[in-house]
């Protein structure tokens, strides 16, 4: 159902305009992947159903991108693959920089530090120091902790 949906979306949009996320062994909130063969079989048969459409990426969440299995998603795709590498420790500066010299990524995905810091691409430049993600406004309604988050003032030359 997964590829039938994917497939009707990117033919009413385009698929250069479609993505999919995808969380193999992820296991939280009840739903667990344990059986290893079964997880390969299932994610190599959902990126095999849609690569040719040759959609705008792929996002992986994976607690380690060199996992032999995410990286035969990666190849199997054949476009740009995203990646994070999972929500029980934040991604780094150097966790990002690591991904993309070890050419395990095209490119890196980050929620919390973005969230937190709108000029992550700055401060991460620049080497800055960050915004703390402040985890009683996570997931919760309205736009506290969302678009409240200061920016860095700008430096005048």
């Amino acid at each position: 159902m997964v590829i039938e949906t994917f497939r009707a979306v990117a033919e009413a949009v385009g698929a250069e305009h479609t993505a999919i996320r995808i969380s193999p062994e992820h296991n939280i909130q009840g739903v667990l992947e344990n059986d290893r063969a079964d997880v390969t079989a299932t994610y190599t048969a959902l990126v095999d159903g849609i690569a040719d459409l040759k959609p705008a990426y792929l996002s992986i969440l994976h607690k380690d991108p060199a996992d032999e299995m995410i990286q035969d998603l990666r190849r199997r795709f054949g476009g740009p693959v995203l990646l994070n590498t999972g929500f029980g420790t934040v991604t780094s500066r150097e966790d990002a920089i690591m991904l993309l010299e070890e050419d395990l990524a095209d490119a890196v995905v980050v929620g919390r530090p973005v969230i937190a810091n709108p000029d992550l691409a700055r401060r991460w430049q620049e080497d800055l120091p960050l915004n703390e993600v402040d985890q009683a406004t996570v997931y919760t309604n309205g736009a506290a902790g969302y678009t409240d988050y200061a920016l860095l003032e700008t430096v005048a030359s």
